[in-house]
């Protein structure tokens, strides 16, 4: 019987030290679902937080990327200042503090909780919202934290957001606003159902709720959907830049509008598969950036032709493989068919 047991290990460790020397990593395909993108003005960094592989990071505006060292595979949010960076994701609160190469996890009552949004003030208090235990405040750059949940009715806080007299902003199944740091909240009127992302701009709120967009102007008194003349998207987030607002929707591309909703334009030109499926836009100086299921997307503001940024940012979900002639055949979760004949060095979409 020891003889067997012996023999039996022998076998198990052959098996698995033969499949780590066959495997390795190809050169693609190139692209995948990326949940959440951000640029990092401090270390002039895109950061693309994805939903099956980590972190990316990229140095020269999208070009290239490369996978950062996390043990981590959803990732929600990220934000920064010159002394810290921080993701939010599905297990917790994670830092770098290499410029994003390396990830270490935040300990706190939170470790285990996601963390949907992270806001950071401008006298350095920062601000994360979680799904289930309300909001955390740290006041020494993320040292020690202090649960925020002081008339929050709802554990599960999906989004924040400052206006410039400093009240807080709390978003989840209702909406919450404090004008003391966020030790105490109160419930003000939202437009009804789970908000997705709250913003301030001018004095205004806007609030995307239920795949629609509302603007108050009072103070959440009052709400006016401002994408009645798009009633059939269902918007995923928004931006607002320079009195434009973008909307990115999940699977009809991204909208514009210069007043207020009061009418919308499709700019998706350049888009193909899953690059309708937009979860978030940034703008990076004179460009903006895409967070698609089919990787990264880029569009120079003055022409809106969308290109994709994915060179090495190799995150797709293979459903299937086959061999025909030599040539390797791959079907990708939201790509498409691909191939490659040189041993995975190079691959193309099939048309």
């Amino acid at each position: 019987m020891q003889t067997l047991k012996i023999s039996l290990l022998v076998f198990i460790l052959s098996i698995t030290i033969s499949a780590q020397d066959f495997w390795e990593q190809t050169n693609g395909p190139s692209g995948g679902i990326v949940e959440n993108i951000y640029f990092d003005q401090y270390r002039n960094t895109l950061f693309a937080g994805t939903a099956v592989a980590g972190i990316y990071y990229s140095s020269d505006k999208g070009q290239n990327w490369e996978r950062a060292s996390i043990n981590i595979i959803t990732v929600y949010c990220f934000e920064s200042t010159e002394d810290i960076l921080l993701a939010g994701t599905g297990e917790g609160l994670f830092e770098s503090i290499d410029n994003g190469l390396t990830w270490s996890k935040i300990n706190g009552d939170f470790s285990n909780y996601q963390i949907r949004d992270i806001l950071i003030l401008n006298n350095g208090y920062i601000f994360i919202a979680t799904i289930g235990i309300g909001v955390y405040l740290s006041i020494d750059n993320g040292v020690t934290w202090q649960q925020k949940i002081n008339g929050l009715n709802n554990g599960s806080i999906n989004c924040l957001s400052v206006d410039s007299s400093q009240t807080l902003y709390a978003g989840g199944d209702e909406l919450f606003q404090s004008t003391n740091f966020g030790d105490e909240w109160v419930q003000i009127n939202s437009p009804g159902g789970w908000i997705g992302t709250i913003t301030n701009e001018n004095g205004s709120i806007y609030s995307l709720t239920n795949g629609d967009i509302f603007l108050s102007t009072n103070y959440g008194t009052d709400w006016i959907n401002i994408t009645q003349q798009v009633s059939g998207v269902n918007f995923w987030n928004f931006l607002i830049s320079d009195g434009m607002i973008y909307g990115a929707s999940g699977g009809q591309g991204i909208y514009l509008t210069s007043n207020n909703g009061g009418s919308w334009i499709e700019i998706n030109n350049g888009m193909s598969g899953g690059d309708f499926i937009v979860h978030n836009i940034i703008l990076v100086d004179t460009a903006i950036y895409g967070a698609t299921n089919s990787g990264v997307i880029m569009s120079p503001t003055d022409d809106f032709t969308w290109q994709k940024v994915n060179h090495n940012l190799t995150i797709c979900i293979i459903r299937s493989m086959f061999n025909v002639n030599n040539i390797t055949y791959t079907g990708t979760h939201e790509l498409g068919l691909y191939y490659t004949n040189d041993e995975g060095e190079t691959w193309e979409e099939v048309n």
